[in-house]
């Protein structure tokens, strides 16, 4: 099948629980989305390469998950912020808001959340 996802695992008395790296993404990117301030989530970071653009399926475009094998996930979003709205402060909650929201929807621990502000967007 040639996914290359990666899973957090989590033994339990009845079983092995695994969570993808898509999940944790897509939980991160509704988070993120949710703070005042976010316009949305840049489709595609600068810095993305072609695998990521255009052969893994199911991936959350702007939110790249990375695993680190028994400690946890460190997440980097890129995203857009409306225009008036202090820069600083949005990132300051998007991280507080996805750390929140990851570690209390998956029980994984979120390390860090690196904010990319890619443009600034106006209201309509």
């Amino acid at each position: 099948m040639g996914d290359n996802k990666e899973f957090f695992c989590f033994a339990e008395d009845g079983g092995t629980v695994k969570i993808s790296s898509d999940v944790i993404a897509a939980i991160a990117a509704a988070s993120c989305v949710e703070c005042e301030g976010v316009a949305a989530i840049a489709n595609v970071p600068l810095e993305t390469d072609f695998y990521e653009l255009f052969l893994k399926k199911g991936a959350i475009r702007g939110v790249k998950v990375a695993v680190t094998e028994g400690e946890g996930c460190k997440i980097d979003i890129n995203l857009y912020v409306l225009f008036g709205s202090s820069i600083t402060d949005v990132a300051e909650k998007v991280q507080t808001t996805v750390k929140t929201t990851v570690e209390g929807t998956t029980g994984v621990a979120v390390l860090s959340v690196n904010v990319f502000v890619t443009g600034v967007t106006f209201k309509k």
